[in-house]
C-alpha cells in the first residue's frame, strides 16, 4: 500500500460491515491484535520569545509543520506488518526510520491545525498561546474547525478500518494529541496499554488485545 489512506467517512453509522461493541467499534473475535504508537521525533524549531500576536502564532505553526526533525537513535521498535503515519513531514520522516516498507499516510492522524481564536490580533506569551489553543481544541470551541469530538470520530474511523481489514500487527506514527485520544479509545475497547498524557518523542507505546 502506498500513498494516502482512502477517503472514507468517519461517522458512527457509516460502518455497517460487522457487529459493534457498545463504544461503536468493530468486534472481531479470536484475533490477537498488536498496535504500536510512536510520537514523531522532536522538531528542530525554536519557540517564540516575548509577546506574540495571533497572526505570528499561526505563522509559527505553519513553519513548525515544515521544519526538520532532530535525528536521533530510536529504540528498537520491533517488526510490524503495516505502518500508518500522519501526513505531516515530521511524522513521515519518523515513519521512514521505523518501518522499511510501504507506509499508509492518513490525514486522520494529522495534528489539528489551530484556527484564529480572536477577531483582534492580540498578543500573548508563547506558552500561554499553546495552552489556550490546546484548551480550545479540547473543549470544542466554536472557533476551531477540528475540535476534540471531530478528531476522535476521525480516529475511530481509522481504527475501524484497521480492524475491518484484520490488520493485527500495526505501527502508527502520529502526534501527542492524537496519541492521547487513540490510547483512550484502544483501552476502552479492551486493549492493554498505557493511557497516554504527553507521550515522549520517538518512544514505542504498545497495545495488545487477545
Amino acid at each position: 500500500m502506498n500513498g494516502k489512506a482512502p477517503e472514507y467517512e468517519v461517522w458512527k453509522d457509516t460502518f455497517n460491515l460487522a457487529p459493534r461493541t457498545k463504544g461503536g467499534f468493530i468486534q472481531i473475535r479470536n484475533l490477537k491484535m498488536r498496535i504500536g504508537l510512536i510520537r514523531h521525533l522532536p522538531v528542530n524549531y525554536p519557540f517564540l520569545n516575548g509577546l506574540v500576536s495571533q497572526s505570528e502564532m499561526l505563522k509559527w505553526f505553519e513553519e513548525y509543520n515544515a521544519a526538520p526533525v532532530i535525528e536521533k537513535n530510536l529504540q528498537s521498535v520491533g517488526s510490524w506488518n503495516l505502518c500508518y503515519s500522519s501526513e505531516l513531514s515530521r511524522a513521515k520522516t519518523t515513519a521512514a526510520f521505523c518501518f522499511k516498507g510501504d507506509i499508509v499516510y492518513s490525514p486522520f492522524l494529522n495534528e489539528p491545525f489551530p484556527s484564529p481564536l480572536f477577531k483582534r490580533d492580540i498578543r500573548l506569551p508563547f506558552i500561554l498561546w499553546a495552552l489556550v489553543i490546546r484548551l480550545a481544541i479540547l473543549f470544542n470551541h466554536s472557533s476551531q474547525l477540528l475540535g476534540k469530538s471531530i478528531v476522535e470520530e476521525r480516529i475511530k474511523g481509522l481504527l475501524k478500518d484497521i480492524l475491518i481489514n484484520k490488520d493485527s500487527n500495526v505501527l502508527i506514527i502520529s502526534h501527542a494529541f492524537i496519541m492521547e485520544s487513540m490510547s483512550k479509545l484502544l483501552i476502552k475497547e479492551g486493549f492493554r496499554g498505557k493511557h497516554l498524557n504527553m507521550p515522549q518523542h520517538g518512544v514505542l507505546y504498545l497495545y495488545t488485545k487477545d
